[in-house]
């Protein structure tokens, strides 16, 4: 469906809208809507990459507390909602890969290096996209590899500094929060040769906004509402 669209519309966090965020469960969701791209989270806990969002469990689950306080297997007796359990990022790859590609938001510390390891593994380098707002984190997984990487930027006083950070590892996306996203910071980050996508359209205002931009993504809470309005209009 994204390929005629005009722009690629990714799952954020799966499908948030209607179903539990970053299982299992959402993301077979986004994949049946037609998500090309669905985004995750994913944090090195335990000896294993887990898919969440925050640092604590307590919005997300039935449990409590931090979730690098929690030893692996007592995370995946939690509830994630609707049954859901914590997944891992092999787990989302298996499910994803050949169908769509993986937009790995890297969380916490420690993070790179043992993503990369498990995609080397997995032979999947061109399906998936290596994204942070921890920059740290994207120059140490280009000194592990061509990989494909996204610098995400939350502030406007960011921006100046993010394009030098694109240019300096070769970053093919840059990530913008939908309070800084403007045709002319569109037009700036294609001059450096580099895609945009836009984080996060909750409405078809947002979503008038990224069309009006020139962006080339965005990230869809819920994509339904999107890949919608843009097949009709």
């Amino acid at each position: 469906m994204n390929e005629k669209l005009p722009f690629l519309v990714i799952g954020h966090r799966g499908c948030v809208a209607g179903e539990p965020e970053n299982t299992l469960r959402g993301i077979l969701k986004a994949l049946e809507l037609g998500c090309k791209m669905v985004e995750v989270d994913v944090y090195f806990v335990d000896g294993e990459l887990v898919v969440h969002h925050d640092e604590k469990v307590d919005r997300t689950s039935n449990g409590k507390g931090r979730l690098d306080s929690h030893t692996f297997q007592r995370l995946r007796e939690l509830d994630f909602g609707m049954g859901e359990r914590i997944p891992t990022l092999g787990e989302v790859l298996e499910l994803c890969l050949g169908k769509a590609e993986v937009n790995i938001e890297l969380k916490g510390p420690r993070s790179a290096a043992p993503v990369v390891s498990l995609l080397l593994q997995r032979q999947k380098r061109d399906e998936v996209i290596l994204s942070s707002f921890e920059w740290s984190q994207l120059r140490e997984v280009r000194e592990l590899g061509d990989w494909t990487v996204a610098v995400l930027v939350r502030h406007a006083w960011q921006f100046a500094e993010a394009l030098e950070l694109v240019e300096k590892l070769s970053a093919q996306w840059v990530n913008l929060s939908l309070g800084i996203l403007t045709p002319a910071s569109v037009l700036m980050a294609h001059g450096r040769g580099v895609r945009v996508a836009c984080y996060t359209v909750k409405s078809l205002d947002d979503l008038k906004k990224v069309i009006a931009s020139g962006a080339d993504a965005c990230f869809a809470d819920d994509p339904e509402m999107v890949l919608r309005f843009l097949c009709d209009t």
